[in-house]
C-alpha cells in the first residue's frame, strides 16, 4: 500500500497532473493512505522554496481530482 501512496504523491509533487489535466485516476483501496496525509503535503507545499516548486497549487487540490 505504501508503493501506491509514493507513486500518487509523486504525481503530485512532480507536476504530472499539471502536465496532463484530463487524465483519470483510480486509487485503489479507497486511497491508500492519501487522506491521511494530505496535510502534511499541504504543510510541505507551503513551506518548501519557491524556487524549487513544481506545482502552483497545493497538493490537497490534486487529490480532488483522483477517484
Amino acid at each position: 500500500m505504501s508503493d501506491a501512496t509514493l507513486c500518487f504523491a509523486r504525481m503530485i509533487f512532480d507536476g504530472f497532473l499539471d502536465l496532463y489535466p484530463n487524465i483519470k485516476l483510480i486509487a485503489s483501496q479507497g486511497g491508500v493512505t492519501l487522506p491521511y496525509l494530505v496535510g502534511r503535503f499541504d504543510k510541505g507545499h507551503e513551506v518548501e522554496l519557491p524556487s524549487i516548486r513544481k506545482i502552483k497549487v497545493p497538493p490537497s487540490a490534486y487529490l480532488k481530482r483522483i477517484w
